[in-house]
């Protein structure tokens, strides 16, 4: 330590309030622990044998009697569609396979006999959306199905129509060139 360093000092407990002048109460700042002999109850003595006084409750009521189940149950809906029409299905694959067929008819004429399945997709989801729309709501869940083999059967018949129009014209051309 340095000589210009002052001494560390002890903080200094502040002195209580001086009473009033008026000789009224003076307040202690806490008031003394008291002793564990002090007639506290439960200080030295033996615990009690139960926690809490025991009461004696009021019983609840029994319950009431039970209803018997009832003879029926009401009919409801059920929330989602039950099942899918076998029509519509097979729509929609037809549908697929004359579109490929026909499509294919315009590079190799072997795949034209597949393009005969698009009218057939057709009329099948034609009758299928019907029978859909005409059954009870959440019997049937795939009119989209339905309708996907329809418009497949229409665009796949129309090709197939300009495919059978394309290879006439063709084989007429074909035949009318004189040979040398």
């Amino acid at each position: 330590m340095s000589d210009h360093e002052p001494e560390p000092t002890q903080p200094v407990r502040p002195e209580p309030p001086e009473p009033p002048a008026g000789g009224g109460p003076s307040y202690e700042p806490y008031p003394p622990p008291a002793s564990p002999s002090s007639s506290h109850p439960g200080w030295g003595e033996e615990p009690p044998t139960t926690p809490w006084p025991t009461q004696q409750w009021p019983q609840q009521p029994p319950p009431p009697p039970q209803q018997p189940p009832p003879y029926w149950t009401p009919a409801y809906l059920p929330a989602y569609p039950t099942g899918n029409h076998g029509g519509a299905q097979t729509a929609m694959t037809l549908g697929i396979v004359g579109l490929v067929g026909t499509v294919g008819a315009f590079v190799c004429c072997a795949t034209l006999p597949l393009a005969v399945c698009s009218p057939v997709a057709w009329v099948l989801g034609a009758r299928a959306r019907g029978q859909i729309r005409r059954a009870a709501p959440g019997t049937y869940g795939n009119e989209g199905a339905a309708t996907a083999g329809l418009v497949m059967g229409v665009v796949g018949t129309l090709l197939l129509v300009l495919a059978i129009v394309g290879m006439v014209l063709l084989f007429g051309f074909v035949m009318s060139v004189p040979t040398a």
